[in-house]
């Protein structure tokens, strides 16, 4: 389960997306009587307008359980979990008002909290979404969900056998010495992997992608991957440099090479 949060200046917007998308069903509320997104609104103005100072007087929260573990989430159970948040981020005395939605088969709760609380004192929201974030994890600890990080390992061992072709297939690649990355990307085609280069508007290198292909045949494209997830020195332009890098080296070798043969010639 993931957990965001951020500062907003005004609830009208957000309140509409969250209430009016297709599918979306209120799930809790607190403090609040109006149903509109509107009536809403105004009645978070209204201890909103007790405290001038704050700007940014509405908390936006996204509590994102993974695709399976929503699946087997009643609304209760969201409206459960969307309470130990509000419990857990020390916001009870706070109006809020939340919804889940189902788009694209996965369930969510968008969860609006007025920053000003009854007695007109604003909420610190310093480091807001790092404290949703753990708090969200502490939650699907506490329910037996899937938490974001198990969610990030399980991507890593899904990453990992394509981490280990592409770095096998760089390191051939490599002895042949490209002189750029066009070249070096032509080189890994030739070993089933299409090189995807991102580039700026001054023509600059940010970003690499490797993808499977099946070059031998149709040239169909498979699963990717970011370079910077299989070796730092592999993205943007880290990888232009160590290109260069690496042709030097070589080049230096094969000059060794070359006048170490002459003088073992000579001195026959």
């Amino acid at each position: 389960m993931i957990g965001r949060g951020k500062t907003i200046r005004h609830a009208g917007n957000a309140l509409v997306y969250a209430k009016t998308k297709l599918g979306a069903q209120e799930i809790d509320r607190q403090y609040i009587r109006g149903h509109s997104p509107k009536e809403i609104e105004a009645e978070f103005k209204l201890f909103g307008d007790m405290n001038t100072r704050c700007e940014k007087n509405i908390l936006a929260f996204v509590i994102s359980p993974t695709i399976e573990d929503g699946k087997k989430l009643s609304l209760q159970d969201m409206q459960s979990i969307t309470r130990d948040f509000i419990k857990g981020m020390n916001l009870e005395e706070h109006q809020y008002v939340a919804y889940s939605h189902h788009d694209k088969a996965h369930q969510h709760v968008h969860l609006y909290v007025n920053r000003i609380d009854l007695a007109g004192k604003a909420y610190k929201d310093s480091f807001l979404s790092n404290r949703a974030s753990r708090l969200a994890e502490q939650i699907a600890l506490n329910r037996g969900l899937t938490t974001a990080k198990q969610v990030q390992l399980q991507k890593q061992a899904e990453k990992k056998p394509m981490q280990e072709q592409v770095l096998k297939a760089h390191r051939a690649v490599l002895k042949q010495a490209p002189k750029d990355v066009e070249q070096y990307s032509q080189l890994m085609r030739e070993r089933g992997l299409g090189v995807v280069l991102k580039r700026n508007k001054e023509g600059q290198l940010v970003g690499v992608q490797f993808e499977l292909i099946d070059a031998a045949s149709t040239g169909a494209k498979g699963e990717k991957i970011k370079a910077s997830d299989v070796d730092r020195n592999l993205s943007g332009n880290r990888l232009a440099s160590l290109l260069t890098e690496n042709l030097k080296n070589v080049q230096t070798q094969q000059k060794l090479s070359t006048d170490n043969k002459s003088g073992l010639i000579n001195k026959r």
